[in-house]
């Protein structure tokens, strides 16, 4: 038979990210982050660099309501998307406090499973994204 742990015999909590995919993209993801968060905001300007090509600006949207089904579009994009989910989970995640940002679980569906491999730090940003970029064209 089990017991309860008391509140001081409780050192560890256990984190888990869930991942999503291809579906939970909208315009505007990650803008408030790159607003708001330096570490967020060098993670987005990084995979920029890394995949030579303005992420920000699709993920964020041209901010013109007349332009909103183009911008809804150019996301939805797969050689857009992918990435953009990606490094929108990337994002998120260098957000979190240091005491947070190491998951102890991490699950991811379908190619939202590189995200939670990131997430465990398997492997570097700049390998990241270019496997998104070939994965997208």
């Amino acid at each position: 038979m089990g017991r309860w742990l008391n509140r001081t015999e409780i050192d560890i909590i256990m984190i888990a990210f869930p991942v999503s995919w291809s579906g939970s993209q909208f315009v505007g993801m990650a803008k408030d982050l790159y607003e708001e968060n330096d570490a967020a905001r060098s993670v987005l300007e990084r995979a920029n660099t890394v995949l030579d090509l303005d992420l920000t600006s699709i993920m964020f949207g041209s901010g013109d309501a007349s332009q909103a089904e183009a911008d809804k579009m150019r996301l939805t994009q797969t050689q857009n998307t992918q990435p953009a989910l990606f490094v929108h989970s990337m994002a998120v995640m260098s957000a979190l406090p240091s005491s947070a940002s190491m998951p102890a679980m991490v699950a991811g569906h379908s190619l939202g499973e590189y995200s939670a491999l990131a997430a465990a730090r398997r492997f570097p940003l700049k390998k990241d994204c270019a496997l998104f970029d070939c994965v997208g064209n």
